[in-house]
């Protein structure tokens, strides 16, 4: 992936989605990591600029922003995020 926005395929159809999520960062950095919670109603997409954020699929609307409170930083993570780990238990999700 290298651009900044994530593109959601539609099964029905075999299109690309309607909606196309974009992470809210000040500074637009490419998507270079993705994962769908186990429920299947989220999207969450890592970084290159360590942003990390998460959407519903299904309008694309943004559910809200990961950052590391113990290191005051308005980002979850130091650099570029590789992957994303969804445990799949319940709809939390352990990046």
């Amino acid at each position: 992936m290298d651009t900044p926005q994530a593109y959601v395929w539609r099964l029905q159809n075999f299109v690309l989605g309607e909606h196309i999520p974009t992470p809210s960062t000040d500074k637009q950095t490419h998507v270079k990591a993705c994962t769908i919670s186990a429920c299947g109603n989220f999207a969450i997409l890592g970084t290159e600029g360590g942003w990390i954020e998460r959407f519903i699929l299904q309008s694309g609307i943004s559910r809200g922003s990961y950052v590391d409170i113990a290191k005051s930083q308005s980002c979850a993570h130091d650099g570029e995020v590789h992957g994303i780990e969804n445990k799949g238990k319940d709809d939390t999700e352990n990046i």
